[in-house]
């Protein structure tokens, strides 16, 4: 889509996302080792965000670096416990960028919502949890020329995500936790003025992010 101009600190941005997913992987592990919290989570209304920072592969699309861009990730769900190991709700994974470039600029936002599973094995703190549902994409691209387009597209999206929460006390837990996304939106249209033709828009993400969960 656009060339990079070799001003934004992508290398630096990349170096933290790689340090902090090196950092979740290695508390998964040291978690999946500890006790089990002797809390229950069996009839409880949860609801519960993540934050951190995610690497998003756009395809052919944005060309820079092979069409890898680092942004902002964060999820926000609601659910309720069916039993100690069981989880149902609904959760939105999103994932979003400006992207300066030399040609022009591009500011990519998607998210991905559904309902979601989540499964705490033994009960303990480990878990793994999955969206299946919609997708959208908030796409808006200005040309060095001061053309500007703008849409919202939407379609099908999935993302499975594996963490660990340790219960601070009954209301509060807080954890890392690793995302693998998927959406695809189809074929958008809309800046053809822009680009001089449509294209296809799908994109698979990894993001590393710092939970946060209440127990009501």
């Amino acid at each position: 889509m656009f060339e990079s101009d070799g001003h934004q600190p992508e290398k630096t941005v990349m170096s933290f996302l790689l340090r902090s997913s090196i950092l979740s992987l290695c508390l998964l592990l040291l978690a999946s080792a500890s006790p089990a919290a002797d809390l229950s989570r069996e009839s409880h209304l949860v609801m519960g965000g993540n934050l951190g920072v995610g690497s998003a592969w756009l395809g052919d699309e944005v060309p820079d670096e092979g069409g890898r861009e680092t942004g902002l990730a964060a999820n926000f769900r609601v659910g309720y416990g069916l039993s100690p190991t069981w989880f149902l709700g609904v959760e939105t994974s999103s994932w979003s960028d400006f992207h300066a470039a030399a040609q022009g600029d591009a500011d990519v936002t998607f998210r991905t919502f559904g309902p979601s599973l989540a499964f705490f094995p033994g009960g303990g703190g480990f878990y793994l949890r999955g969206i299946l549902g919609w997708s959208w994409l908030d796409l808006t691209l200005e040309t060095s020329e001061q053309v500007k387009a703008k849409t919202q597209e939407s379609g099908f999206g999935f993302a499975a995500a594996v963490g660990y929460e340790w219960r601070l006390s009954t209301l509060i837990a807080v954890g890392p936790q690793l995302d693998l996304g998927y959406l695809d939106v189809g074929e958008v249209e809309a800046f053809t003025q822009v680009l001089g033709r449509s294209f296809s828009f799908s994109a698979w993400w990894l993001n590393a992010t710092v939970s946060l969960t209440l127990y009501m």
